[in-house]
Formats: structure tokens, C-alpha cells, sequence
């Protein structure tokens, strides 16, 4: 379990900023932020501390995941779906260093070519429980309540989705309509100038004309 005393709002200014660098790769993978401390979230706990210490193996191309291996042939994953958080972290530049000395553990970002900052040492952090925690709460401040409950689920995707499409029936309906309507009141323009011209041709008189003359 994490430290006491360990908690983001506390971390500098410059651990927030790698906690965010750590938590945007995490992302990427099948990581899952969904764990807290405490009675009902502890397998869920130690699951992600064990999934973010295998963070830091050394793993230089992303892999599938367990499930996304059943039944498949190839161990590493594509780019239409969600790798596994194994070497995840080592990959963006992370190590883990342990520091027998204090008895805890030191979570370093060192610069490699290609890679953008920041780095440095997490400071305040001893074991995979406390930086597994400071993920959870900067991705519970990322992502706030108020925007998980504006977020529409299912049924409100699938009626807005239904909406969408009834008002598009809709305005094809009306499309229909108007163009019916126009095409009625050509047939009735040229129906009416073809009536003028036969009862104009029919007061005209007959003319004659003979071939002698008058």
C-alpha cells in the first residue's frame, strides 16, 4: 500500500509535471486508472502496481495484450489497437532505480535522443504503490466527475444517433416535398400558356389563298 503521507497535490511542481509525462504514456496502453486504495479497489490496487512495475521492463517494441493474444499468431501489437502497458514506461525513457540505502525505490526520466522532456526524479515517491497512487488522483484531476457525467453512455449515443437520423429523414421529407411542389407548378404554368395558345389560334379566321387571284 502507499506511503501516508504520499499524495500529487503535495508533489513539486516538477514531480507533477513527469507524474503527468508518466500518466500521458500509461495512456497509451492497456494501464488502468481505475484502481484506488482501500478495502474495495485493493486487488484492483495491486493489479496496477504490478502492471506499472512491468512498465519499466525492458521491452523495446509494444505488445499485445493476454486477451488480444488469444487465438493470434503475432505477439506484437498493431497500431489499430491497445498495447500492453509491459515496457511502456522503460520505452518513454523511465528507470527505476532501487536505493538500498533509504530502502526505497527512485523513479528517474533520463534524456535519450528523440524523446522531449521533462525529466528528472520523481522526489517524495518509495514504491510502486505511491507512484501508482499519484497517477490515480493527477488522472482523477484530469478527469473530473463533472466530465465523466457529461460524457453520454450507450443509450444516449444511440438516441442521439436516432435524432440525427429521423432529423435528416426529415429534411429529405421536406426536400421531397418542395421539390414535388415545384415540379406541379411547372406542370401547371405549362398546361395553362398551352390552353391560351389553342384558344387564341381558334379565333384567328382561316385564311385562303387561290392560285388566280383574287
Amino acid at each position: 500500500m502507499p506511503t501516508d503521507h504520499v499524495s500529487y497535490a503535495t508533489l513539486s511542481q516538477a514531480s507533477q509535471g513527469l507524474v503527468a509525462a508518466a500518466g500521458e504514456e500509461l495512456l497509451k496502453s492497456s494501464f488502468s486508472f481505475d484502481a484506488l486504495p482501500g478495502p474495495g479497489g485493493k486487488n484492483r490496487f495491486t493489479k496496477a502496481s504490478t502492471a506499472l512495475e512491468q512498465s519499466f521492463s525492458v521491452q523495446r517494441r509494444p505488445q499485445r495484450t493476454i486477451f488480444a493474444s488469444l487465438g493470434a499468431s503475432a505477439s506484437e501489437a498493431s497500431n489499430d489497437e491497445v498495447a500492453s502497458s509491459v515496457g511502456q514506461l522503460w520505452r518513454a525513457g523511465w528507470r527505476c532505480d532501487r536505493d538500498v540505502a533509504q530502502h526505497c525505490l527512485r523513479f528517474v526520466r533520463e534524456a535519450r535522443d528523440g524523446l522531449d522532456g521533462p525529466f528528472g526524479e520523481i522526489s517524495g515517491l518509495r514504491s510502486y504503490a505511491d507512484f501508482v497512487l499519484v497517477l490515480m488522483e493527477w488522472h482523477a484531476e484530469l478527469y473530473s466527475p463533472e466530465e465523466v457525467k457529461q460524457r453520454p453512455g450507450p443509450e444516449a449515443k444511440a438516441g442521439q444517433k436516432r435524432g440525427r437520423r429521423q432529423k435528416a429523414e426529415g429534411r429529405d421529407g421536406e426536400d421531397a416535398a418542395a421539390e414535388s411542389e415545384a415540379r406541379e407548378e411547372v406542370i401547371s404554368r405549362t398546361v395553362k400558356r398551352s390552353r391560351f395558345f389553342a384558344a387564341e389560334a381558334s379565333t384567328k379566321p382561316a385564311s385562303t389563298v387561290s392560285e388566280g387571284g383574287g
